[in-house]
């Protein structure tokens, strides 16, 4: 049997306790999977909005300075006006023909 001192603890000759383990329960793993997900999920939509964004800014940003150089190298011609279908020129301005609300028969 252990022999116990004074205070009433064991002494040396008894086997020190084990702490106890904590149980596992299938809740308790699904909880931890769950957690893990949403912080994953949460990196992800990270990943997309700003590093992304980064990304794909970069390659817009180059892909419009080359349209833009390409553009600077074309020559510039000024188009001849030409004459609409009611004879006018077309660098003329033309009155616009106001449009009038349809009328409805009165009920009755």
């Amino acid at each position: 049997m252990d022999e116990t001192n004074e205070s009433g603890s064991a002494t040396s000759t008894s086997r020190a306790r084990r702490p106890r383990r904590r149980r596992v329960s299938v809740t308790g793993v699904i909880g931890e999977l769950l957690l893990t997900a949403g912080v994953l999920t949460l990196l992800y939509v990270g990943w997309q909005l700003w590093i992304g964004d980064f990304i794909i800014g970069s390659q817009f940003k180059a892909e419009a300075k080359s349209l833009s150089e390409e553009w600077a190298a074309q020559p510039s011609t000024t188009p001849t006006p030409s004459e609409t279908s009611n004879g006018t020129p077309a660098d003329e301005p033309v009155a616009p023909v106001p449009a009038q609300p349809p009328i409805l028969a009165e009920p009755g």
